[in-house]
């Protein structure tokens, strides 16, 4: 069950790890806040983990049932201040082909008319 899912986590983690070593957060956010943040169901699955374990973990979390059954979205987010890769929300369909001929290592399609973009910073930047 989840085989898909599962599958296409493995692949985005993997690249993305490939692109860089910073380490990441993982969070449950309940549905219900991504359309009232009011709500704030918010919970801290790991922090500063590498990405490379960072699979092992939602599997041993059962995290894909998680988000069927239970409504609860598994995001991440960058643990440090400093990091090597710029990530671009929203990018409207009309625009994603200027961006697949930028220098993008990911294109993410996250609902039927937008994007996610994931580029390389040369440089570690610290915010």
């Amino acid at each position: 069950m989840f085989e898909e899912q599962q599958a296409q986590t493995k692949a985005f983690l993997k690249l993305l790890a490939q692109h860089t070593t910073t380490k990441i957060d993982l969070h449950y956010i309940h549905d219900d806040t991504l359309r009232d943040r009011s709500t704030n169901k918010k919970l801290t699955i790991a922090t500063d983990i590498s990405i490379d374990s960072a699979y092992k973990i939602l599997k041993e979390e059962n995290a894909w049932w998680k988000n069927k059954q239970r409504k609860e979205n598994v995001y991440w987010s960058w643990s440090k201040q400093a990091f090597n890769v710029a990530f671009v929300d929203d990018i409207i369909s009309d625009k994603a082909d200027v961006f697949r001929q930028k220098r993008h290592f990911c294109l993410i399609q996250t609902s039927q008319k937008k994007f996610q973009g994931f580029f390389s910073i040369r440089q570690i930047y610290k915010c």
